[in-house]
């Protein structure tokens, strides 16, 4: 027989009310049933990091908890210990917010409620609901409904609720969030508990300073709390990083490993994963979890048992709002070794222009929030100084014939050592071209010449005063196409067009079609001459500009891609005036630098390959040597 829940609501209330903490409270009545890692009773020093971001709301003067959690680093479980205990503690009105309906009903109906199932002291409130009481939308628990919806509900701008529970606010549209925060403050007495990874930076003030989206401000408005553990040895608290510097400002510290070939820079996984450790940025001493999968984590579970949370934002946070950040790398189950994989696999695929992965590991698992700066891939100012300049390879400036052949006696251009071939790019602007000039030999292209000229006859002058073959000079024809075939088909030069697409099929005598990143050779008619044309190419921008950012970051083992030490700021730039956008995987500019000489060393390099002089595949020359992987 159903007993009235007013009635039995009301019994509840005569009986003296729980004053433990959250954590404390759960301890003893949470029965955890949807989890095998967690299966139990709820145990507070099992996620020792939740404790005080949940703890903290049970506080009078503490309206808003905002917690930044590594992926599977048990986030979720604190929204659940939370809301939980205040539904047997101090029910009101609460709506629960995921990223979408599907993902919050999931949330609430399959763990939350085989939580509360499981748990005696909850039970009695579900037995004692009405059969309609738990639908998809909505737990009508006495004095305690719940409200279950996505970002986008309508319940968020018609209904007010003093507990709002937000779990992936990073994922929410541009004005959920203070939308929510919003009908919050018309009730006395609110509760913010939200549990999100980081999402990312909007824009920047006019001192450089960055602007992050709803969920980034809404964080960064509060105490900023970091999880740090005690150094084994010199009890020193710090909290655990990828990387970072010592108190001297020199020394590398937090994650290190071994495993780099010194000779072809690549890694080896399987001792980058043995041998990953912690050095301690105080007393530099470097701390092994051990060899087995069991000693890792006894280690690492010891480590992050000894904690303290270090305030960041004291002087300016939001009054009652408390802040926090904790990185995979506190997550005991979470191996090190693993997670340094992981990370160098994603750095990895940085160097080749793809920021996916390496967005996911920022976010998702140092829990930092995504900046611009995080979005220029280092390319020109990593490197070291090559050991010349262009003066020294620049020739004798001698006068041209009309016919553009130069005199007999004209002096030799300074060869690099063992020079094979030359090749010469020119980029077309409206009213002036960007030149590149590179010399080649066995593992080696150089760099000799980058500069800006105003007249097709300069070019012919440059190619003939560096002695650069008519074949090894290319073209761009993506703009003015009828001028540019003119003048090719004139000196014999190669025409070349940049195509976003991912490669061209080229038939082959036998087997299957190849595919490759250009095209085969296409007549282009000089309109201005019946019988003149010229040869022309078209290359992937993809493919091309991906093995370009890999000759220059210098992570080929066969050649070494070198740019003088005297270039120029516009040089530097156009290294780093595009990045690969992780959503389309095509090349994009970076706000408004000049990418032009970009452009020209992307031809050279198509028509090097054309030559037969380079073949690049783009898995061919990962940083990580593949067979060991683990």
């Amino acid at each position: 027989m159903l007993q009235n829940p007013f009635i039995s609501g009301f019994a509840d209330a005569l009986t003296p009310p729980d004053t433990r903490l959250p954590t404390e409270w759960a301890a003893d009545n949470l029965v955890i049933a949807h989890s095998e890692r967690i299966a139990g009773k709820f145990q507070p020093d099992y996620a020792p990091w939740l404790i005080r971001p949940i703890d903290c709301l049970a506080d009078p003067n503490v309206w808003a908890s905002t917690l930044l959690k590594p992926v599977q680093g048990g986030g979720t479980q604190a929204l659940e210990v939370y809301t939980l205990w205040r539904l047997a503690n101090d029910p009101r009105p609460a709506i629960i917010t995921g990223q979408t309906d599907k993902d919050v009903e999931l949330l609430v109906l399959d763990k939350f409620l085989k939580t509360i199932m499981a748990s005696p002291k909850l039970r009695t409130l579900v037995d004692n609901l009405p059969k309609d009481a738990i639908r998809r939308d909505r737990m009508d628990f006495p004095l305690m409904p719940i409200d279950i919806q996505g970002p986008g509900g309508n319940k968020i701008q018609s209904k007010t609720r003093p507990i709002l529970i937000c779990d992936e606010a990073w994922k929410y549209a541009s004005g959920v969030m203070s939308m929510l925060l919003k009908r919050a403050d018309a009730v006395t007495g609110k509760k913010v508990f939200t549990v999100s990874q980081a999402s990312q930076q909007i824009g920047e003030t006019a001192g450089s300073e960055p602007i992050w989206d709803d969920f980034g401000s809404h964080w960064h408005q509060g105490s900023q709390e970091s999880f740090c553990v005690a150094c084994p040895s010199c009890k020193t608290y710090h909290s655990l990083e990828t990387h970072t510097k010592g108190d001297d400002g020199e020394t590398d510290c937090g994650m290190i490993w071994d495993g780099r070939n010194a000779d072809t820079g690549r890694w080896n996984l399987r001792e980058v994963k043995a041998t990953t450790r912690w050095r301690c940025p105080s007393c530099y001493e470097e701390h092994h979890p051990g060899k087995t999968t069991d000693e890792r984590q006894a280690y690492q579970k010891k480590m992050s048992s000894d904690f303290v949370w270090v305030v960041e934002n004291e002087e300016y946070a939001q009054p009652g709002h408390c802040s926090f950040r904790y990185s995979v790398w506190s997550v005991w189950w979470k191996d090190w070794g693993d997670m340094a994989v992981e990370y160098l696999l994603a750095k990895n695929k940085l160097r080749a222009g793809d920021l996916a992965d390496y967005k996911n590991w920022i976010q998702q698992r140092e829990t930092k929030f995504w900046t611009f700066k995080h979005t220029e891939i280092p390319v020109v100012n990593t490197r070291p100084p090559s050991g010349y300049t262009m003066e020294e390879y620049t020739p004798e400036e001698l006068p041209v014939h009309e016919d553009g052949k130069p005199k007999p006696k004209i002096k030799e251009a300074p060869l690099i050592p063992g020079e094979t071939s030359r090749h010469m790019s020119a980029d077309v602007q409206k009213d002036h071209y960007k030149i590149v000039i590179r010399a080649n030999a066995p593992g080696l292209t150089r760099q000799l010449l980058h500069t800006t000229v105003t007249t097709w006859e300069e070019i012919r002058e440059l190619q003939v005063r560096y002695r650069v073959p008519d074949a090894y000079t290319v073209i761009d024809c993506g703009n003015w196409s009828q001028e540019v075939v003119k003048e090719c088909a004139r000196y014999n030069w190669l025409a070349l067009r940049g195509a976003d697409i991912d490669g061209f099929s080229h038939k082959r005598k036998r087997g299957r079609p190849e595919n490759l990143p250009y095209s085969v050779q296409i007549k282009a008619r000089d309109t201005t001459s019946k019988a003149s044309f010229a040869w022309k190419f078209d290359w992937s921008n993809k493919r091309i500009k991906d093995m370009l950012s890999r000759l220059h970051a210098g992570i080929t083992e066969n050649i070494t891609w070198e740019l003088p030490d005297d270039m120029d700021d516009e040089m530097v730039a156009a290294m780093e005036s595009e990045r690969k956008d992780p959503k389309t995987g095509r090349w994009v500019k970076i706000g408004s630098r000049p990418n032009h000489y970009w452009d020209c060393e992307c031809m050279i390099l198509v028509n090097m390959m054309l030559a037969g002089e380079l073949n690049l595949d783009v898995d061919l020359y990962e940083e990580i040597d593949e067979e060991s992987k683990v």
